[in-house]
Protein backbone atom coordinates (compact mmCIF):
# COMPACT_ATOMS: atom_id res chain seq x y z
CA UNK A 1 0.00 0.00 0.00
CA UNK A 2 1.28 3.78 -0.22
CA UNK A 3 -0.04 6.68 0.58
CA UNK A 4 -1.18 9.51 -2.07
CA UNK A 5 -2.39 13.33 -1.29
CA UNK A 6 -5.86 13.49 -1.78
CA UNK A 7 -6.22 15.11 -5.15
CA UNK A 8 -9.21 17.72 -3.68
CA UNK A 9 -8.49 18.12 -0.11
CA UNK A 10 -4.76 19.01 1.35
CA UNK A 11 -5.30 17.53 4.78
CA UNK A 12 -6.42 14.00 3.12
CA UNK A 13 -4.57 11.20 2.06
CA UNK A 14 -5.87 8.14 -0.22
CA UNK A 15 -4.80 4.58 -0.09
CA UNK A 16 -3.77 2.79 -3.36
CA UNK A 17 -2.12 -0.30 -3.79
CA UNK A 18 1.52 -0.56 -5.03
CA UNK A 19 2.45 -3.12 -8.31
CA UNK A 20 3.17 -5.58 -5.37
CA UNK A 21 0.13 -4.65 -3.80
CA UNK A 22 -1.75 -5.45 -7.00
CA UNK A 23 0.00 -9.13 -7.55
CA UNK A 24 -0.24 -10.06 -4.05
CA UNK A 25 -4.22 -9.23 -4.48
CA UNK A 26 -4.25 -10.89 -7.89
CA UNK A 27 -2.70 -13.87 -5.85
CA UNK A 28 -5.10 -14.43 -3.26
CA UNK A 29 -7.94 -13.60 -5.46
CA UNK A 30 -7.08 -16.69 -7.61
CA UNK A 31 -6.96 -18.60 -4.52
CA UNK A 32 -10.03 -17.95 -3.38
CA UNK A 33 -12.09 -18.97 -6.72
CA UNK A 34 -13.13 -22.30 -5.69
CA UNK A 35 -14.41 -21.18 -2.43
CA UNK A 36 -16.29 -18.14 -4.30
CA UNK A 37 -17.75 -20.56 -6.71
CA UNK A 38 -18.87 -23.25 -4.58
CA UNK A 39 -20.96 -20.89 -2.56
CA UNK A 40 -22.34 -19.37 -5.80
CA UNK A 41 -23.27 -22.60 -7.08
CA UNK A 42 -25.62 -23.45 -3.85
CA UNK A 43 -27.54 -20.16 -4.87
CA UNK A 44 -30.74 -20.16 -6.81
CA UNK A 45 -30.53 -17.73 -9.75
CA UNK A 46 -32.57 -14.90 -7.66
CA UNK A 47 -30.38 -15.16 -4.84
CA UNK A 48 -27.06 -14.74 -6.81
CA UNK A 49 -29.14 -11.43 -8.40
CA UNK A 50 -30.15 -10.01 -5.26
CA UNK A 51 -26.37 -10.65 -4.05
CA UNK A 52 -24.98 -8.56 -6.89
CA UNK A 53 -27.32 -5.74 -6.28
CA UNK A 54 -26.62 -5.22 -2.85
CA UNK A 55 -23.25 -5.82 -3.20
CA UNK A 56 -23.41 -2.92 -5.96
CA UNK A 57 -25.72 -0.95 -3.96
CA UNK A 58 -22.86 -1.23 -1.39
CA UNK A 59 -19.66 -0.88 -3.66
CA UNK A 60 -21.55 2.57 -5.16
CA UNK A 61 -21.75 4.20 -0.97
CA UNK A 62 -18.14 4.12 -1.08
CA UNK A 63 -16.91 5.51 -3.89
CA UNK A 64 -20.16 6.92 -7.24
CA UNK A 65 -17.05 5.33 -9.74
CA UNK A 66 -17.56 2.11 -8.19
CA UNK A 67 -17.31 -0.43 -11.37
CA UNK A 68 -20.29 -1.83 -11.56
CA UNK A 69 -21.32 -5.69 -12.06
CA UNK A 70 -23.91 -5.82 -14.94
CA UNK A 71 -24.93 -9.00 -14.13
CA UNK A 72 -23.62 -13.24 -12.26
CA UNK A 73 -22.29 -14.25 -15.59
CA UNK A 74 -20.61 -11.40 -16.80
CA UNK A 75 -18.12 -11.40 -13.76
Amino acid sequence: MRRDPHPTDGRARSAALTAAGRRKFRQLWEAGESIRTQAVSEMSSDDARTLVRLLNQFAESLDPNAIVVKSVTEG
